[in-house]
């Protein structure tokens, strides 16, 4: 079933094929959770790159992000706001990883935006949008391609404001995935 399953029955012997992205490669060769053990790279081939152009974003629902003048993710590192966010789900690392990057990236974790007062929902996509619309959460991470019909829709439905991720971010990042 999951892609981190992919990857261990791949390797295993038990999958003649597997499919993976960046996040998960890159968490499997660092031996980081949910992976049990460090993957070297010689234990994986790549045959076919299938995702390209893919984005990461951050919203803010745009009262909140005024609420507390935030425009980037330095401002939330700098500001320490009561957000409650949505981060993907666990076992999706390419959300839920790159979420935690881009934090770490700005010396930000999960547990500081708890400490400030907010809080961290393991949400998928269409729940996390679902959340944000109804505003029982103020922002989510994610990730997709455009033009994403699920991110139009909550366009259309909630005033929102993207928030600056940072070039030097976004390019650590993408050193790590």
């Amino acid at each position: 079933g999951s892609i981190v399953g992919s990857v261990v029955q791949t390797v295993a012997g038990k999958f003649p094929f597997g499919m993976a992205g960046n996040a998960e490669l890159a968490a499997a060769m660092r031996g980081e959770p949910p992976f049990s053990r460090v993957f070297q790279r010689d234990e994986f081939l790549v045959v076919a790159r299938i995702i390209d152009h893919m984005l990461a974003y951050l919203v803010l629902r745009e009262d909140v992000a005024q609420r507390y003048d935030i425009k980037s993710l330095a401002d939330i590192a700098s500001k320490h706001p009561p957000l409650r966010l949505a981060i993907g789900t666990r076992g999706n690392l390419s959300v839920h990883n790159q979420a935690r990057a881009f934090f770490a990236a700005h010396g930000i974790d999960t547990e500081d935006i708890r400490r400030w007062g907010g809080a961290i929902y393991y949400q998928d996509r269409n729940s996390s949008m679902d959340l944000f619309r109804d505003g029982r959460i103020d922002g989510v991470f994610s990730t997709g391609f455009y033009p994403d019909p699920r991110l139009l829709e909550t366009i259309r439905a909630t005033p929102m404001r993207f928030i600056e991720l940072g070039a030097d971010a976004v390019r650590q990042v993408a050193e790590q995935m």
